[in-house]
Order: structure tokens, then C-alpha cells, then sequence
């Protein structure tokens, strides 16, 4: 719905939307990135949102992770299997082609 203008006309296109989300972030420990997320979680109400931290560095100082975790039912920290994440992909029926299609 990119570059529609019409309310009505997007609002139908996102109720026919496969409404999950997955964000995958590289750490959600120290740093910029779990307040980056946490905002983006905020902002998307009305959605299934996922979320799969590739690793983990650090138990402390983790205010935001702490808020995305009460935020999201859906969290994952992958350990040293990383292909768990394609498992979490099918298992949950996240839709990633649609992502991969607009991005050309």
C-alpha cells in the first residue's frame, strides 16, 4: 500500500494483511538498538509482532529489552543454532515473501 493515497482504500489492503511482524535484531542488550525497537513495537499497534535477537551480550543494563519482552509474547534469542530461526518462521506461519517481493 506504499504510495496509496486513499484511506479507504488502504485501510482494506492492511485488513487483508497477514498482520505479523517479525523484527530481527542483531542484540537487544546496550545501545541504541533495543530503544530503536522498542519505539517501532509502540507504533504498531494492531499487529502480531515478533521478535528474534540473533545474540545476546549482556544481561545487564537491559530496561528496554525488559519493556519489549512485557510488550511482545513472541520472544526470541537464538543460542548457537542459528537456523532455529527458519523453525520460528514456519512454526509461527510468519510470512516473509511479501517482504522480499516489494523490496525488488
Amino acid at each position: 500500500f506504499h504510495g496509496e493515497k486513499d484511506t479507504i482504500v488502504m485501510q482494506h489492503l492492511i485488513d487483508q494483511m497477514n498482520k505479523k511482524v517479525l523484527f530481527l535484531a542483531p542484540h537487544l542488550s546496550t545501545g541504541g538498538m533495543p530503544e530503536f525497537l522498542l519505539k517501532r513495537i509502540k507504533a504498531l499497534s494492531g499487529f502480531q509482532i515478533y521478535v528474534v535477537e540473533w545474540a545476546n551480550y549482556s544481561d545487564e543494563y537491559v530496561v528496554q529489552k525488559n519493556q519489549i519482552k512485557k510488550l511482545v509474547s513472541n520472544f526470541y534469542t537464538l543460542g548457537e543454532d542459528k537456523t532455529e530461526l527458519i523453525d520460528i518462521i514456519k512454526n509461527n506461519n510468519i510470512d516473509i515473501r511479501g517482504y522480499f517481493s516489494w523490496m525488488g
